[in-house]
């Protein structure tokens, strides 16, 4: 058995030394752990990139690896959930196909809501809220989704209800209140949301991000009340 599981680890090595400098590779060793954290990791890098062309990269690895783990196991939540992350940020990136991209990551994340709604805080409907508040308000085909922000709002209120200490989830609602011209009410929640980035006295990377975020959109607002 140990002379099964060196040639194994020795292939995997190999196979990740071929496929270094073009497309990700996934041993067969690999645990559904390891490929959700690979699909987390990748999302975290696209995340806090400001380069398209790396974003579009990172987050077509992400998809990959969460593929791959939903091949090994088709009821991991956190799985469906990255794979729509990445997908998320991978449209962000791309000029075709973006309404059937869209699609597939709206069905990732209601299939995270029917498995465990409360998963990350409820990010699948912190993801769904921010999909119609930013999707355009005049679509250029027929059939492509549109922005509809009493849709987004229904989806940051079930987030809310789930984590309402989240800054990420507070921030959401302050943006769509931000959109709707309510600048009050905007004000309110992304100071709401500061003061829970406060709370927080190891914040990662992302958290540091969205605390620069808010400072903009505090100063944006105050500048509209």
């Amino acid at each position: 058995m140990k002379h099964i599981q060196t040639t194994l680890l020795l292939l995997c090595f190999l196979f990740a030394t071929v496929a270094h400098a073009k497309s990700p590779t996934v041993c067969p060793l690999t645990t559904e752990a390891e490929l959700l954290q690979l699909a987390k990791q990748k999302s975290a890098e696209a995340l806090l990139s400001n380069d398209f062309r790396k974003i579009g990269k990172l987050a077509r690895e992400g998809v990959f690896y969460a593929d791959n783990c939903l091949k090994k196991n088709p009821r991991s939540v956190g799985c469906y959930y990255y794979r729509g992350v990445n997908r998320g940020l991978e449209i962000k990136t791309r000029a075709t196909s973006v309404n059937k991209e869209l699609q597939k990551m709206i069905k990732d994340f209601n299939k995270v809501i029917q498995m465990n709604k409360r998963y990350d805080d409820g990010g699948a409907y912190v993801a769904l809220g921010y999909l119609y508040l930013k999707a355009p308000a005049m679509p250029m085909i027929s059939n492509q989704i549109k922005r509809d922000l009493d849709l987004a709002s229904q989806y940051a209120q079930k987030a809310i209800r789930i984590a309402p200490n989240n800054p990420y989830n507070i921030t959401l609602i302050g943006e769509i209140a931000l959109k709707k011209k309510e600048y009050k009410t905007a004000l309110n929640f992304f100071k709401q949301a500061q003061n829970q980035i406060k709370k927080n006295k190891k914040l990662n990377r992302e958290d540091l991000k969205l605390k620069k975020e808010l400072k903009k959109f505090v100063k944006k607002t105050k500048r509209k009340t």
